[in-house]
């Protein structure tokens, strides 16, 4: 996350494992008494955790046990219903929607049905701002590995909500419902994304109005990649 601050304060000096500042005057305020701008990185910590976690919740209740084909969980169930597992030591984060058979020798009626949905939980320390910095501008910066099967979900876009999970430095299977609705960024589809299993390539989320104002100075804040189809 990029953080472009306004303060009359002069910054603390940064813990190592959260952010990075580029070179800034002893005092905040210029020479000519307008306030000076600091652009800050944040990062989650990689795994082991030290004070924050970025990882992938799922309902999978599929894999918990055997569902006979008038019993399949639906949308609704799985979308709405209770996290089953969680993957915070990964050095990738995945968003999904798995549908259609786990093997080869699956019965014909578990073709085409939905089994798991996986949400994205990122923390950054943002301990570090002044309570009284004025942040001007935010962005969530991520790099996309590789896209799958985007021809069945043509409306799968990406979008930046809140999150309140239960740890700072560990995912949950509760904390896959944990999580907000309103959108703090602007929506990117998918189908915009030019990305192959070869190449690599960045998104930007912008944080608009409600997602600034959802930053925690002084504190952690919780954000979440959302999978939605419009």
């Amino acid at each position: 996350m990029v953080l472009l601050l306004g303060t009359m304060v002069a910054l603390p000096p940064k813990p190592v494992h959260a952010m990075s500042l580029p070179p800034k005057p002893t005092h905040a305020m210029s020479d000519s008494g307008t306030p000076t701008l600091h652009k800050a990185d944040f990062y989650p910590d990689q795994h082991p955790e030290v004070t924050t976690v970025d990882g992938n919740a799922y309902s999978n209740p599929v894999a918990h046990g055997p569902w006979p084909p008038d019993e399949w969980p639906s949308w609704s169930d799985i979308h709405n219903g209770p996290g089953t597992d969680v993957e915070d030591e990964s050095t990738a984060l995945w968003v999904f929607i798995n549908a259609g058979p786990y093997g080869i020798n699956d019965p014909p009626y578990y073709k085409d049905t939905l089994k798991a949905i996986s949400r994205v939980i990122t923390l950054f320390d943002t301990s570090i701002i002044p309570a009284d910095a004025e942040i001007i501008e935010a962005t969530l910066f991520c790099v996309v590995l590789s896209k799958y099967e985007i021809a069945q979900w043509p409306d799968f876009s990406l979008v930046v909500v809140s999150s309140n999970p239960a740890s700072n430095t560990a995912i949950m299977p509760a904390d896959y419902q944990c999580l907000g609705s309103t959108a703090l960024s602007n929506v990117i589809p998918i189908s915009t994304i030019p990305v192959t299993p070869t190449e690599k390539i960045g998104i930007t989320f912008t944080l608009n109005a409600e997602g600034v104002a959802a930053i925690n100075k002084g504190g952690h804040n919780q954000t979440r990649y959302k999978g939605v189809c419009l």
